[in-house]
């Protein structure tokens, strides 16, 4: 083996909690691979749907758009929420993703 590819995963509901989503971010851009999506108050790791807590969406898509991350986006979501609940957010998120 000549190459070794690792990256790393932002799990945006954990790292809002820490109280430093966007700073992380910043520091995990160069190696940045897949962004683990959820929301949450900042109270508990809610995995609520992107849009149902108090993470700024628009702020975080715009800084991934600046620092040029072209990975992946995986929702992880409790189970506790409906689908309609998910699509709603879906909707209101998704023109943002290019």
């Amino acid at each position: 083996m000549n190459t070794i590819n690792i990256g790393t995963c932002l799990d945006t509901g954990h790292a809002y909690l820490s109280g430093d989503l966007y700073h992380a971010m910043h520091k995990l851009s160069g190696h940045l691979q897949l962004i683990h999506a959820n929301d949450n108050s900042g109270n508990y790791d809610d995995h609520k749907p992107p849009g149902e807590g108090n993470i700024d969406w628009k702020r975080l898509l715009t800084e991934l758009s600046q620092i040029e991350f072209h990975g992946g986006f995986i929702l992880e979501l409790s189970g506790n929420w409906r689908c309609r609940a998910r699509r709603r957010s879906m909707s209101r998120t998704g023109p943002h993703i290019d």
